[in-house]
């Protein structure tokens, strides 16, 4: 048997949409140390278009359907990915 708490630890993982203008933001994302975690391979320090509508768009689904229901342990797996595992 697996278990649970095994999925459901935290690991640290905080995310700060900074909107900065009208259709504009920048996405903060760190740890518990405050160190940079950083999901996508972009410099997330610039404005953008499409972090806007990460947030505008897909955020609020996530939250709702994935993270409140259990059925997402947020962005780890993908910050993997993306990175090609060389990121925490």
């Amino acid at each position: 048997m697996i278990e649970l708490k095994y999925f459901l630890q935290y690991d640290g993982y905080s995310s700060c949409p900074l909107v900065t203008g009208y259709g504009k933001l920048i996405l903060a994302e760190f740890d518990f140390n405050l160190d940079a975690l950083e999901t996508f391979p972009l410099d997330q320090g610039k404005e953008r278009r499409l972090m806007y509508h990460l947030k505008k768009d897909i955020m609020p689904e996530l939250y709702w359907n994935g993270l409140i229901k259990g059925l997402w342990n947020g962005p780890g797996a993908y910050r993997k990915l993306m990175h090609l595992g060389m990121s925490k």
